[in-house]
C-alpha cells in the first residue's frame, strides 16, 4: 500500500548524493507537492476518482519539469531541472520498488 510519508522518506534516503547535497528535505517535499499540483491541473486524481485526463500525462516529462521549475521560481524557491528530475526519477524507483508501477508502457 502506498503511504506518502514512507515514500517521502524513501526518496530522501535514495536521492543521488550529488543532488541530495543540494536539496534540503523540505526542498524534496516542495518538489513532490508541485508535482501533485501539476497532476491536478491535468485532471489526474490521486485516488483514481474524477474525470480522466484529456490525454496522456507523462511522469517526469519535460512539461512536468518545466511546470515545477516555473512554479517554484514564482514562489521564491528556485530549483534546477536536474534537481527536479532526480527527485522524480527517485520517486519512480520507489513506486517500482513497492510494485505500484511496472515498466513504461509501449507507445503502440
Amino acid at each position: 500500500m502506498f503511504d506518502a510519508e514512507d515514500a517521502f522518506e524513501w526518496i530522501v534516503e535514495h536521492l543521488p548524493d550529488a543532488v541530495a547535497a543540494t536539496l534540503t528535505t523540505e526542498d524534496v517535499r516542495r518538489i513532490l507537492q508541485l508535482q501533485i499540483e501539476f497532476f491536478e491541473h491535468h485532471g489526474v486524481s490521486p485516488n483514481g476518482n474524477g474525470a480522466a485526463p484529456g490525454g496522456p500525462v507523462i511522469v517526469g516529462g519535460g512539461e512536468q519539469i518545466a511546470y515545477i521549475v516555473e512554479e517554484a521560481a514564482r514562489t521564491g524557491e528556485p530549483y534546477l531541472p536536474e534537481q527536479i528530475d532526480a527527485v522524480v526519477e527517485t520517486q519512480l524507483a520507489y513506486l517500482q520498488e513497492i510494485g505500484a508501477i511496472g515498466p513504461p508502457a509501449d507507445e503502440d
